[in-house]
């Protein structure tokens, strides 16, 4: 069995690696600049990175067209909503779920998990 991003259990290992990542940069820095601009910059450097490799794969099967072959883990809208439930004064706990939650709403939103899409 694959572990990719059509995989049921993408969603939940991959808000748990988002969730690792957001929780490294909070803890050497608590400044909320710090956080997005880190994850800015990871997405905008991973997507132009996976991008060029879906221009190349295009001579051999079209995959550049579809987003959802080179978009990297959205992990910017989950720090947003981490940001935004800490700021309201949503507990940690709660607010870490939260942001998972949206993780794993637009990661299967964008990747839908192979049992559901149609057979061709």
């Amino acid at each position: 069995m694959e572990l990719d991003r059509t995989n049921i259990l993408f969603i939940p290992l991959g808000a748990a690696w988002a969730g690792l990542g957001h929780a490294l940069v909070r803890s050497l820095s608590h400044q909320v600049m710090v956080l997005l601009a880190t994850i800015l910059v990871w997405s905008l450097l991973n997507m132009n990175h996976a991008h060029k490799t879906a221009l190349y794969l295009d001579q051999f099967f079209p995959v550049s067209k579809d987003p959802a072959f080179w978009l990297p883990m959205l992990t910017l809208p989950a720090a947003i909503v981490l940001i935004l439930m800490l700021k309201v004064g949503l507990s940690e706990q709660w607010a870490w779920a939260r942001a998972g939650g949206m993780f794993g709403l637009i990661a299967f939103l964008i990747w839908k998990p192979l049992f559901l899409r149609p057979l061709s």
